[in-house]
């Protein structure tokens, strides 16, 4: 993965982080999450597939203690 790829991911992870922890799941958007990392929604997309996608992402490591 090139460096700016890697940068531009872990902002994403970042936004998408403050955008579930404010608004849930139900409420966040990729909208929001997009214009926070500077991107379109659709490069959201050549990231992760979806909403759903990206929750997973981010409790996966929570779930997989369990």
């Amino acid at each position: 993965m090139s460096r700016d790829k890697e940068k531009t991911n872990a902002r994403i992870i970042r936004c998408m982080k403050e955008e579930f922890l404010t608004f849930g799941y139900e409420k966040a958007s990729l909208n929001r999450i997009s214009a926070k990392v500077g991107i379109t929604t659709a490069g959201l997309y050549k990231h992760f597939s979806g909403k759903e996608d990206m929750f997973r992402f981010l409790v996966k490591d929570a779930l997989d203690a369990f």
